[in-house]
C-alpha cells in the first residue's frame, strides 16, 4: 500500500513538473514571436518614420502604464531598456509596430528619461487616475 501511494505522489509531481515545462515554453514561444515580429517590422519599415528616442522623450504622455511583466528576450534595438515589474511608463504614442501589440514608452520623465522604445501592451497595465 505504501509503495503505491508514493508511486501516486511521484506520478503527480512529474505530471506537475512537465506541466510547468510546456506552460514555460509557450510563454517562452509567444515571447520569441513577438520578438520576431518586431525584427521583421523594423527591417520592412523605415525607422526614420518612427520618433527617434531624443524626438520620443519630449512628446506628450498619452497616459501611464504599470509594468505587469518583463523578460530577458525583449532586448531588440527598439525595445524599452532596463524596465523591470512593478515600473510606471509614460506612453507616448499607443499601438504601434507588427500587430499594433506595441506601446512607444518613456520610462522617467520627459526631461529625464532614463529609456525610450517600445513594450508589449500585453505587459503593461494602464493606470486609472
Amino acid at each position: 500500500m505504501g509503495a503505491f501511494l508514493m508511486t501516486l505522489v511521484v506520478a503527480e509531481q512529474a505530471y506537475y513538473y512537465y506541466k510547468d515545462q510546456e506552460t514555460r515554453a509557450s510563454f517562452q514561444s509567444a515571447l520569441d514571436l513577438l520578438q520576431e515580429d518586431a525584427d521583421n517590422y523594423s527591417q520592412k519599415h523605415h525607422l526614420e518614420d518612427q520618433p527617434s528616442p531624443k524626438d520620443a522623450a519630449k512628446l506628450p504622455t498619452l497616459f501611464s502604464c504599470q509594468v505587469m511583466d518583463t523578460h530577458q528576450s525583449l532586448d531588440g534595438t527598439l525595445m524599452l531598456k532596463n524596465v523591470k515589474v512593478g515600473d510606471v511608463v509614460q506612453v507616448v504614442t499607443a499601438e504601434i509596430g507588427p500587430g499594433q501589440n506595441y506601446h512607444l514608452c518613456r520610462l522617467g520623465s520627459s526631461s529625464n528619461p532614463r529609456s525610450v522604445g517600445w513594450y508589449p501592451t500585453s505587459f503593461l497595465k494602464q493606470l486609472e487616475y
